[in-house]
């Protein structure tokens, strides 16, 4: 692990791990795999898409519009607060993003984490998002950082079956927005956060292989 990342007095009490890349490089089935790969610990999954800004003050066919892929997308003040809370082995109340509408869900249907429990291993808290590596001062919060990429093709069929399947969108309207934000916003504000990984991957290679990679640079018994 890269302890040596954090700075000033920071004292984390869990072990945390950023899991960063274009979208549909497989950051999600490698934090899943992690989780099930990791036991005797505590583990807790925290998307960066749960801290996309609500837009419900906005007409409907204005927020289908907007660019969900620049950072500016992102609440990195409330993910940066949560993120140091759970890190010092604390509870949070980690939003729920509904991607239908484009909206945070009211407070009290938050996810909630518990505080880690006493007298156990540190708990395992993986980070994943395409900028989960982009603020400078979320960073030096974590152990481990990780960038994932996959072939453009990849990802973008990967991208068309989730978006179809799971969050009610058509095809034409997928790759169109894959062409005007996705790929611009990538090549400008994700893929030059791979010069702060710690560890690459292939993210078109078999996951349990991935994680497996990730797993061998953590100093922690399994």
């Amino acid at each position: 692990m890269n302890a040596s990342r954090r700075g000033g007095d920071f004292i984390s009490h869990a072990i945390v791990i950023a899991i960063a890349g274009g979208s549909c490089a497989g950051k999600t089935a490698l934090s899943e795999a992690l989780e099930r790969r990791i036991t005797g610990r505590e583990s807790v999954i925290i998307p960066v898409d749960a801290y996309y800004h609500d837009l419900s003050h906005l007409p409907a066919e204005e927020r289908a519009r907007h660019d969900f892929d620049h950072p500016s997308a992102i609440d990195f003040d409330l993910f940066e607060d949560d993120l140091r809370a759970l890190a010092r082995g604390g509870g949070r109340l980690v939003p729920v993003y509904d991607y239908e509408t484009h909206t945070r869900a009211p407070r009290q249907e938050w996810r909630r984490v518990p505080p880690a429990a006493p007298g156990r291993p540190a708990r395992i808290v993986i980070v994943e998002g395409l900028h989960a590596l982009y603020r400078e001062s979320v960073r030096g919060v974590y152990d481990l950082a990780v960038f994932v990429e996959a072939p453009d093709e990849v990802r973008l069929g990967r991208r068309l079956e989730r978006d179809i399947r799971e969050r009610g969108r058509t095809e034409d309207d997928i790759r169109r927005q894959y062409a005007e934000d996705v790929t611009p916003m990538y090549e400008r504000y994700v893929a030059p956060m791979r010069q702060y990984a710690d560890l690459v991957l292939d993210g078109s290679r078999p996951v349990a292989d991935l994680a497996a990679e990730v797993v061998s640079r953590l100093e922690i018994d399994r």
